[in-house]
């Protein structure tokens, strides 16, 4: 048999038998120099023996999948995906709870904590100080419903506003604040002071509401439909009454106490994060 019949013969045999270590199959077939051994491995693996190959090719694979499944897991340990997809600091540890204080919520209003990274107590100390962080979002849905009824030939409209009030008070929420009792304290306390202040622009929006709650409206007309027109320009008038005052009752408050950095002005705690 040539050698061109030995090599495929060995890769016939190598699906039938089991399997044989290539020392084993270079005795069987009588190739015994180093020359004529390396030239036959060679044409093995690269011309006749698929399943040599498919095995290395499946080596490879498997180590790239490894790569591509090692790649991803770095990726998902050194990202957080927050809301500034900022990665938190490694010396923040994973569970730390955030250091929100507790208090009962008036029920009133709604409280809604934004997740901050602030990678210390000095950036917080900006952020804190930031308007858009902390703020207190009022909405008021007003209407009117009545009757309306004629007397001596005259319509008149009676009717009463029903109010609908959704109040939000947004705070930040230091979730990564470090593992320091003088820091979370210090935070504790600028966050309670915080949160006193946005309850004062819920009172004046409570105060300010008040006015629209069950108010009466009334017009007159020579027909149904003239009254009730009458008593819509009145609700018009009276919504835009309470938005002014709102408006500049709120603006006022907060030129007070120079957005809670003032707070005593008015007998309360004036806003700082004191860092250690």
């Amino acid at each position: 048999m040539g050698p061109l019949g030995k090599l495929w013969s060995m890769c016939a045999i190598s699906r039938l038998r089991q399997p044989m270590s290539i020392a084993q199959r270079f005795r069987e077939f009588g190739i015994r120099s180093v020359f004529q051994k390396l030239f036959v491995l060679a044409l093995v693996i690269v011309t006749f023996c698929p399943a040599l190959a498919a095995q290395n090719s499946e080596t490879l694979g498997e180590l790239a999948r490894r790569a591509r499944e090692a790649k991803a897991k770095r990726a998902t340990a050194n990202t957080t995906i927050t809301n500034d997809s900022a990665a938190p600091p490694s010396s923040v540890p994973a569970a730390a709870p955030s250091n929100v204080p507790k208090s009962d919520e008036p029920r009133n209003y709604d409280l809604k904590k934004v997740p901050k990274e602030w990678r210390n107590c000095t950036v917080a100390v900006a952020g804190i100080n930031n308007e858009e962080d902390a703020y207190t979002d009022v909405h008021l849905d007003a209407s009117f419903s009545g009757n309306s009824f004629q007397s001596n030939g005259l319509w008149t409209y009676d009717g009463r506003i029903t109010l609908k009030r959704s109040i939000t008070v947004i705070l930040p929420d230091w979730v990564n604040i470090p593992n320091d009792a003088a820091i979370r304290a210090a935070w504790q306390s600028a966050y309670d002071g915080l949160r006193k202040h946005e309850e004062g622009h819920v009172r004046i929006a409570m105060e300010n509401s008040l006015r629209l709650d069950n108010a009466s409206v009334t017009g007159t007309g020579s027909s149904a439909i003239a009254a009730q027109q009458q008593a819509s320009q009145q609700f018009n008038q009276i919504l835009q009454s309470v938005r002014s005052t709102h408006v500049s009752s709120q603006q006022q408050y907060d030129a007070q106490t120079d957005h809670g950095r003032k707070q005593s002005v008015v007998g309360g705690t004036d806003i700082k994060l004191n860092c250690p």
